[in-house]
């Protein structure tokens, strides 16, 4: 994903800008109504605005495998409470933000959307450590 959001910001930089800065928006009314199901969807076509921007076949085939395979982090959005979502939507945008610098370096831009795929799997395991057996 780190390279495919690289591939993207200098292939197709201003069509991936508006297509975030558009989920964006659709993702804070999903948040306020508390759609769950919508905001899986909503973080897929997220990260899908700049993979598919990426250019790079043989990346999208090994990403789109690796998402086939961990469907279970979509499914996670249905243990999140709004106070996460919050935290959720706040990464989304920083990632928006440092997108939307068209003279950001590779390196810059590298390290924000691995911190990002970080702090996603370390809440999904928070998440899932916390749930009751009952659930």
């Amino acid at each position: 994903e780190v390279q495919a959001v690289k591939l993207a910001h200098g292939l197709a930089w201003d069509k991936v800008l508006e297509k975030m800065s558009k989920l964006i928006v659709h993702i804070e009314k999903a948040i306020k109504v508390q759609d769950n199901h919508r905001l899986s969807t909503l973080h897929t076509d997220f990260h899908n605005s700049y993979i598919y921007e990426s250019g790079n076949e043989v990346l999208i085939n090994f990403l789109e495998n690796i998402y086939f395979r961990t469907a279970w982090h979509h499914f996670s959005f249905y243990y999140y409470d709004s106070d996460d979502f919050e935290d959720w939507l706040l990464d989304h945008k920083m990632l928006l933000t440092q997108f939307s610098k068209s003279n950001i370096r590779g390196k810059d831009l590298e390290r924000i959307i691995q911190g990002h795929v970080n702090n996603s799997f370390d809440e999904y395991l928070r998440t899932f450590k916390d749930i009751p057996e009952s659930r």
